[in-house]
């Protein structure tokens, strides 16, 4: 499942590394003010919102696998990804809206999947 939604979670890492580069120099350019925190959330929020829950919990579960880094290495990349689905599924993030928050009020969103998908063997 997270093999098809490569083209979604570019787009949501190029979403969210301008908001972390924005807040991490405090400067938004009137220019730039579509990129403002708040609609950077915004924008990340009606991306995720379009997907079904399991499609979310695909990316939350990618998200904390790049950001924990804690996974068996020796399993190919779809049993990594399965195992720790398993493991963020036994958290109780049960609805779909909880889970988009979850991965919305993440600064560095875009970094956390970067590296979850790097640890599945795909560069976006």
């Amino acid at each position: 499942m997270y093999k098809n939604l490569v083209d979604v979670a570019k787009e949501i890492v190029s979403i969210a590394n301008i908001r972390a580069k924005n807040r991490k120099t405090g400067f938004y350019s009137l220019r730039d003010i579509s990129h403002s925190d708040d609609s950077c959330d915004k924008q990340l929020t009606k991306i995720l919102m379009k997907l079904e829950y399991d499609e979310v919990m695909a990316i939350q579960t990618i998200m904390y696998l790049g950001r924990d880094k804690d996974y068996d290495s020796s399993l190919t990349s779809d049993e990594i990804f399965l195992d720790y689905k398993k493991y963020i599924e036994n958290l109780g993030i049960n609805t779909k809206k909880l889970a988009i928050q979850q991965i919305v009020e993440k600064v560095p969103l875009g970094e956390y999947l970067t590296k979850g998908y790097a640890i599945l063997g795909i560069t976006l």
